[in-house]
């Protein structure tokens, strides 16, 4: 079976100075002050997330621009005071920062030219494509990797086929075997839709069969014993797992019931007792803002 390689997706969810980054790229031009003080300025946002500050893997992602990138100095400096600005009134690490704009036109890349299909090395080579999403797709099979342009629309009710589903602005990607179409569409939970595989299918209701919990409107769970979409528990209530206790609860698994999660600090065993959905050394931490697992380095 072919199985799509995710990292080669990272582009699309990162943060925007860093989503038209690729592999390649000169630093004589002012571009290496940049990414040496871009990195510096997430430092202590780094380190109320728990997570090291490795400067190594920062210069990598954030200066890994292609030779073709041309580097926008003034946009680097109003990024640059931009983020720091906010990181003096505290508000660069919370979990719905926005960079300034300035940040995504640091780097400008030539657009590709590369038409939906064609073999590709990377997501910059595909030519745009308006009011979609194009990615250079690779996956291994027949021994070896293969890669195309792959276009990426927004799914209606019964759109296919359908890729993968999309909540929070999180993908979780599929595919059907070894079938991984040029053309494909995406099934948002914010439109009542998820992916079966195969077709943007509607969120199913209270009452409806079921296999997971996935399939369910989110004030609902998949009821295993009955196999049907059921109201989430209240807080106090017996549970199985977390997935079944209603928004803001978790389920403790030393007592097996739902309980409301914990704030910043709190002692915590499991990262589903936060309210960030991060637990650190035994306490609830900060949530990394945006992918900053990628600019900080691996939790430990």
């Amino acid at each position: 079976m072919a199985t799509p390689r995710a990292h080669r997706r990272v582009c699309m969810w990162l943060l925007p100075a860093v989503a038209a980054l690729a592999c390649g790229g000169k630093s004589d031009d002012g571009r290496s002050a940049y990414v040496a003080s871009y990195c510096d300025a997430y430092r202590p946002c780094c380190t109320a997330a728990g997570l090291p500050v490795d400067a190594a893997q920062c210069r990598m992602v954030v200066g890994s621009v292609p030779p073709s990138a041309t580097f926008d100095k003034s946009a680097a400096d109003d990024c640059l005071n931009g983020i720091n600005q906010a990181t003096n009134q505290g508000q660069s690490c919370a979990a719905g920062f926005q960079e300034p704009a300035s940040c995504s036109q640091v780097f400008v890349v030539p657009a590709g030219t590369k038409p939906v299909g064609s073999t590709c090395l990377g997501d910059l080579d595909c030519a745009p494509v308006a009011g979609a999403m194009v990615h250079c797709l690779t996956w291994f099979a027949n021994g070896g990797n293969q890669s195309e342009c792959q276009v990426e629309t927004r799914g209606q009710l019964g759109s296919t086929p359908c890729f993968g589903t999309v909540e929070n602005g999180i993908p979780t990607l599929g595919g059907n075997g070894s079938d991984f179409p040029s053309q494909v569409s995406l099934c948002y939970i914010d439109d009542g839709l998820y992916c079966d595989g195969t077709t943007c299918v509607a969120l199913k209701q209270l009452g409806d069969a079921c296999a997971m919990s996935s399939e369910c409107v989110r004030t609902a769970f998949c009821d295993m014993t009955v196999g049907q979409c059921a109201t989430l528990k209240a807080t106090g209530a017996a549970c199985n797992s977390s997935a079944e206790c209603q928004a803001g609860d978790y389920c403790v698994s030393t007592t097996a019931v739902c309980a409301s999660q914990l704030g910043l600090g709190a002692a915590c065993d499991d990262p589903e007792a936060c309210t960030t959905g991060s637990c650190v050394e035994g306490a609830c931490a900060a949530l990394p803002t945006g992918n900053l697992s990628y600019i900080c380095g691996a939790a430990p």
